[in-house]
């Protein structure tokens, strides 16, 4: 009704602009923009209470040269250890 919801693509120079007020965003993403933007000027607010799925899907190509090491590499990043450095 107040019209702050914007279907426009929430990317840095639209939020540094101001013609996104309101974002929802899937990922860590949000606080990486913030920073990059002005702390002060931007409120993440991480839900503690629910939580939100997203599908993935993956593709390993078995004409490749070495699927199995493929298949090792997909395997590490979806690890918890690999979630970490990914994060880092």
């Amino acid at each position: 009704k107040q019209g702050r919801l914007s279907f426009t693509d929430p990317n840095i120079a639209n939020l540094e602009k101001g013609e996104v007020e309101v974002a929802i965003m899937w990922d860590f993403n949000a606080l990486n923009y913030r920073d990059k933007i002005d702390r002060d000027r931007f409120t993440v607010s991480i839900p503690q209470d629910g939580s939100v799925i997203s599908g993935y899907t993956t593709i390993i190509n078995k004409y490749a040269k070495n699927p199995n090491a493929a298949k090792l590499a997909r395997e590490y990043i979806f690890s918890e250890q690999g979630q970490i450095n990914l994060a880092e």
